[in-house]
């Protein structure tokens, strides 16, 4: 049994507020660069996507730690 953390949004934002998300990651990114914490897309791997249609992410698969 493991810790599971599942968080819910509406389906679709206003084009508004999705702007205020995007500008809201992307100032937030490069602190948490800063702090060590990195950042992959969506697999784990490659970049993180930030357009006005998405914003995808996890952590990196290989991130180093032991498992």
């Amino acid at each position: 049994m493991g810790y599971t953390h599942y968080w819910y949004r509406v389906k679709v934002l206003p084009k508004s507020k999705f702007a205020l998300a995007i500008a809201d990651f992307k100032k937030i990114m490069p602190i948490l660069d800063h702090i060590g914490v990195k950042l992959a897309g969506g697999n784990g791997s490659g970049s993180t996507e930030i357009t006005t249609d998405a914003i995808i992410f996890n952590g990196m698969e290989k991130c180093g730690h032991s498992k």
